[in-house]
């Protein structure tokens, strides 16, 4: 069992295992989430039997606690790499893909909120983007401010990021002066101390830039770094698909309208 240092997640699942363990005076492989001293929250699998008397006494129980944390975590992120892989391919469009992007990853890793970052075709600014995902309350000021903005290439966060390639992390807001991050007071008024940049690159070229905003890094959050990243590459190619899917539908409309135009032109000429 957890030791007394740690406490089940579920108030139940203690009872369920001793539930299976009185009726088949063994369990083999039972994973909880489990809450120690310190506040990290793991996961253990548990291997326990039964210890009987000849006279059928039980006296105790013995079997082996394995922490399975990383393991989990590994079947979790590739289950949100299936799952992001899948909504995007099935997205009807380049902004809903995005949104799709955020929403889902900003649930995963608990983050507070989510924007995309779009370069301007023609220029070289980045603008933000109608994706985008909040938890905090109260965060629409911080939306109105972003949307009115734009970052050129290696400027502002977004901007470094964009420039970069690369992603990159904001440990500590408040130690950022407002000419490096002109949204640091907005910031900092709903919590938000950390900041992560991550690159949506296809074949070399940025696509989007996506930007989450925490209270403060967790150990697990920065091994999720690579991770992303990797999503975002996959994305990069899905996104570059959509975003072709519509230049087609686009040209296919003009085309139409090109050929309807020059019929009615042809059918006044006959008149």
């Amino acid at each position: 069992f957890p030791s007394h240092e740690e406490l089940y997640v579920s108030p139940s699942r203690r009872a369920e295992l001793m539930a299976m363990l009185k009726e088949h005076g063994s369990v083999t492989n039972f994973e909880s989430e489990v809450l120690r001293r310190d506040g990290r929250v793991i996961w253990v699998s548990e291997n326990i039997r039964t210890m009987i008397t000849d006279e059928g006494e039980l006296i105790g129980f013995e079997g082996t606690v394995q922490n399975i944390t990383a393991r989990k975590r590994a079947e979790d992120e590739s289950q949100l790499l299936q799952k992001l892989t899948m909504a995007i391919s099935m997205a009807q469009d380049f902004r809903s893909a995005l949104q799709t992007v955020l929403e889902q990853i900003c649930e995963f890793t608990e983050w507070k909120l989510g924007e995309v970052w779009i370069p301007v075709l023609g220029s070289d600014l980045l603008a933000c983007s109608p994706a985008w995902y909040s938890g905090p309350r109260n965060s629409e000021r911080f939306r109105q401010i972003s949307e009115k903005m734009t970052f050129p290439k290696g400027v502002g966060f977004p901007g470094r990021v964009w420039y970069s390639q690369r992603p990159e992390w904001l440990w500590d807001i408040q130690n950022e002066t407002e000419l490096a991050f002109p949204r640091k007071f907005c910031s900092l008024e709903l919590g938000l101390r950390a900041a992560l940049g991550i690159p949506i690159l296809d074949k070399g070229d940025v696509m989007a830039v996506m930007v989450f905003f925490m209270t403060k890094p967790k150990d697990a959050d920065q091994n999720l770094v690579g991770v992303i990243s990797a999503i975002a590459t996959q994305l990069g190619s899905l996104m570059q698909r959509k975003r072709d899917e519509e230049e087609i539908r686009l040209m296919n409309r003009e085309i139409v309208l090109a050929r309807d135009q020059a019929k009615c032109q042809t059918y006044r000429d006959w008149e």
